[in-house]
């Protein structure tokens, strides 16, 4: 059963709807698995806390209210009592979901989230001010993000530090993308149309047809303003991204079909979704 309970410090929220039984509970446990984001560089225990929305909230978190500031004010409702980051296997590179399994035998726990995804984040190599969730929840009194305020306990950061391929880097590592390729996900593009492109990309590699893909920008994601203009091939994925399909070929869906991702990028007209 869901309740609606409002967000009293949110700015890019007023209201929630969450489970009454999340709400009742006298503890709520976070437990995420260490990994590398696409979007947020990694997905920690402040975003875990995003698997309580119903999943039309989940995309109004990416599409209307702003992810990160976003999750950073649902921890304002439900701030988890106990924080416990899973690395024992850790993922890296193209992550949250085509990343590399990376073994670490690794469990960073605490009270404080901010704190805890602070010293997970330092561990992959990813300095405390480049994660904007936590710095938006730090400024909302969440928890604590500075290192020199934080007390930690057991083995040393530094003893099971590792640096971690981030998605970005990993994109242009593991798949052979031609000169002149961009991909654009701005905050606003949800994990529909995000991994549906990454897994048209990689079926793409598996086919070896990247080479279309030369001086071709992919854009995803909610924007007041299209990119700006360039002779690139400009190919806009999925409802959001819509009303600039007029500045480039638009492939349509919330989220798009993988194979119409495919077809539109190959220029194959046998699939109906595909909209010039």
């Amino acid at each position: 059963r869901l309740v609606t309970v409002p967000v009293p410090r949110g700015t890019a929220l007023k209201e929630l709807r969450l489970p009454e039984v999340v709400l009742n509970a006298c503890a709520v446990i976070s437990v995420p698995k260490m990994k590398t984001h696409d979007q947020s560089l990694a997905t920690l225990a402040l975003k875990n806390m995003k698997g309580l929305l119903p999943d039309t909230l989940k995309k109004q978190f990416h599409t209307t209210f702003g992810v990160f500031r976003a999750v950073a004010e649902l921890n304002t409702v439900v701030r988890p009592s106990l924080s416990i980051v899973d690395a024992i296997v850790a993922q890296e590179g193209l992550g949250p979901v085509f990343g590399a399994p990376v073994h670490m035998g690794v469990l960073v726990g605490g009270r404080d989230p901010v704190a805890v995804d602070t010293i997970a984040g330092s561990i992959m190599g990813i300095a405390p001010g480049s994660l904007e969730i936590s710095k938006h929840a730090a400024e909302l009194g969440v928890g604590v993000m500075d290192p020199q305020f934080i007390e930690v306990v057991g083995v040393p950061v530094e003893a099971v530090s590792r640096r971690f391929t981030l998605a970005s880097e990993a994109l242009e590592e593991t798949l052979d993308l031609p000169e002149g390729f961009e991909l654009i996900f701005n905050e606003m593009a949800c994990t529909g149309c995000r991994t549906g492109v990454m897994s048209s990309l990689w079926d793409l590699a598996e086919q070896g047809k990247l080479g279309v893909l030369r001086d071709t920008r992919i854009v995803a994601g909610l924007m007041d303003t299209p990119p700006a203009a360039s002779p690139k091939r400009t190919i806009y994925v999925g409802v959001c991204a819509g009303k600039h399909r007029g500045e480039g070929e638009y492939v349509q869906g919330c989220p798009p079909n993988n194979v119409d991702i495919r077809s539109c990028i190959t220029g194959s007209k046998d699939q109906s979704f595909f909209v010039a």
